[in-house]
């Protein structure tokens, strides 16, 4: 009897950093086959070695049944080397027998008579087609992951090279980690799952890839995207299921240190930019760079690996970012630009006394925020240009020129991920193994505006200004907007808890597995929608109030209005659990059913001071409030 524990430690996006005290894993594969001699005749009672090629230590040793089989299960993914012995024959030596996640590789051995101090080496023969699983789906290797070209680090984007799998085209505009969607099989894309070292990092908000953890491909050792007939131990969604694995170390020291560059420079122009006769290309300069290391723990007996990436970019092009698109009215100015209500307006035919001092102290106001001497633009001054200007650094989008208005303020976009994963695998025997896994993951996502201009800037005032000091946003149809948009002050932090436990026993002809899941989802978000108000002036019509949306600025007179006020927060939980058990029974060498049986339980998530319901005065009245 013996326990191995693997401990996993990450902070996505950025930094990640494993600790493995043995070669096992926690999303995992397996090895099964017969043992012959050379006639044909069934070998039993011969001894199976399982030797991890990476590592250079024994994970398994098993003994053939009588029907000469074996069967591995709960392998991580890798390369593996198998020595069989019998008496009365020679040594077998299988090299480079590859177990992929949710597969098990079938290797047949056939023995020659001989002295078991004799020593045949054989190569592993991979089979076109997996002959004890009806699962589908295409395993990508990290040699694979880390060497095709990428716009930017996102393994997502790699989706499509699994048969059944298709999606739009990866926006290489992008800046930030970009975002993918895939159908599988032609179902919905938000009936995928994914799973992270065996762990649950499905976006549970969504049920997008918005959301779930990004370790850059140089980290993974292999994905995979099952995308049908998938066993019993997979669950929660009908549609793909991705799987990844971290890489762990080796018995050997290894190190590599990587830089790619994208620059406008190096970049054909967009289409429409040259339909439009744009020949200028949009800014775009990214550097990706990092280091990886791996290799043995002195004296601990363990594996170590180490990954560090960062993400510098300038982009101009992206599509979501910031831009500067004011159509600004003319009007009467004074030699330094500034303008007055006895200026103004009879240009509008209007009296001084219709005025309103906000509007003047607006279209007044100093400011070098879009380049130029005035928060409102002039025409041939400087500010009246489009620039589209953003920074993405370390996971964080800053929009110097925010996205909610056509002069809005700046705004920072952040997103961080951070996941954690523990397992402890007990070999009670060759053919008895149970892992439990425990996991977290966090995700946490938040829009910072920027209040450049205050209420008092502008002579106003608002009930709730000591808390929010930023001037409302207003809008004059047809013309421009400035401010803070009602939707750019919010964030979401969600956490998910994660038990995993699998039990598996190769008995005779059977391949068992059982276990049972729990997780827990925690979504707590906030959203100050609106809480800084947003004004907007349009036209106006009929006797006495035939004015134009600039008129109506100029009067202070508010055509449409948005506010919003009370408690912005709310704390959703939920907790699911399912069981599994599932049967690979090998018939004869050449026929394997896979026979399973999963239940989910879903529960419906609900806050957690109970804000999302309905207030009913009549129940509170007499007492009957959720404690």
């Amino acid at each position: 009897m013996r326990s191995v524990v693997r401990l996993l430690a990450s902070g996505l996006l950025v930094v990640l950093f494993v600790v493995v005290v043995s070669g096992q894993a926690i999303q995992t594969g397996g090895i099964t086959g017969i043992v012959t001699d050379k006639s044909g005749a069934l070998v039993t009672g011969a001894t199976v070695d399982v030797i991890s090629e990476g590592t250079g230590k024994s994970v398994r040793t098993m003994t053939t049944g009588d029907d000469g089989g074996f069967s591995v299960t709960l392998l991580s993914p890798g390369t593996y080397r198998l020595e069989i012995s019998a008496t009365n024959f020679k040594k077998a030596v299988v090299a480079g027998v590859h177990v992929n996640i949710t597969e098990t590789t079938r290797q047949d051995v056939s023995l020659e008579a001989g002295n078991i101090s004799e020593t045949v080496n054989v190569e592993a023969t991979p089979t076109l087609i997996n002959p004890t699983s009806a699962v589908t789906g295409q395993p990508l290797e990290g040699q694979t992951l880390r060497t095709l070209p990428l716009a930017s680090p996102n393994y997502l984007f790699l989706l499509n090279l699994s048969t059944g799998v298709s999606g739009e085209p990866t926006d290489v505009r992008s800046a930030g980690r970009g975002s993918a969607d895939v159908t599988v099989n032609g179902q919905r894309t938000s009936n995928n799952s994914v799973s992270l070292e065996g762990i649950n990092v499905n976006d549970f908000n969504l049920a997008h890839f918005d959301t779930v953890p990004l370790p850059n491909p140089s980290t993974l050792q292999e994905m995979k995207v099952s995308t049908s007939l998938y066993d019993a131990s997979q669950g929660s969604k009908g549609g793909g299921a991705l799987g990844l694995v971290i890489k762990s170390g080796s018995k050997d020291f290894h190190w590599e240190g990587y830089w790619s560059h994208r620059n406008n420079a190096l970049n054909a122009n967009e289409w429409f930019r040259n339909a439009t006769n744009v020949g200028t290309r949009a800014r775009l300069l990214q550097n990706v760079f990092g280091g990886s290391g791996s290799g043995p723990v002195p004296k601990a007996g363990g594996f170590w690996f180490f990954n560090y990436q960062g993400v510098r970019a300038r982009n101009g092009l992206d599509p979501n970012g910031s831009s500067l698109t004011p159509t600004i009215q003319s009007f009467p100015m004074n030699s330094d630009g500034t303008t007055s209500a006895a200026l103004i307006a009879p240009a509008f035919g209007l009296t001084p006394a219709q005025i309103d001092p906000v509007a003047i102290n607006i279209l007044n106001l100093s400011s070098t925020l879009y380049n130029g001497k005035f928060l409102v633009p002039r025409p041939g001054q400087g500010g009246c240009l489009t620039p589209t200007t953003g920074f993405w650094d370390n996971g964080a989008v800053a929009k110097p020129y925010g996205t909610a208005s056509s002069l809005a303020f700046p705004r920072m976009d952040t997103q961080f991920n951070r996941f954690f994963s523990i397992t402890e695998t007990h070999i009670f025997s060759a053919t008895k193994v149970n892992e439990l896994r425990l996991g977290y993951s966090r995700f946490l996502f938040a829009n910072i505006p920027t209040d450049s201009i205050s209420l008092g800037d502008i002579g106003a005032s608002r009930g709730n200004s000591s808390q929010f000091p930023g001037m409302y946003q207003f809008s004059i149809t047809g013309l421009f907007s400035v401010g803070t948009g009602v939707n750019d002050e919010r964030g979401t932090v969600s956490n998910t808890y994660n038990i995993v436990d699998t039990f598996s026993w190769t008995h005779g002809k059977h391949s068992l597995r059982l276990g049972g899941e729990s997780v827990q989802y925690q979504l707590n978000r906030f959203n100050n929608f609106a809480v800084r108000g947003a004004l907007t002036t349009g036209s106006t019509v009929g006797t006495g109030n035939a004015f134009s949306a600039f008129q109506n600025f100029l009067q202070g007179r508010v055509t449409a209005i948005q506010s919003a006020f009370g408690d912005p927060a709310r704390n959703f939980i939920a907790t699911d659990f399912a069981g599994f058990i599932q049967d690979d029974y090998r018939w004869s060498p050449r026929l394997t059913f896979n026979v399973g049986v999963r239940w989910e339980g879903m529960s419906f998530g609900h806050d957690k001071l109970f804000r999302a319901g309905i207030f009913d005065p009549v129940l509170a009245a007499q007492g009957k409030i959720p404690s």
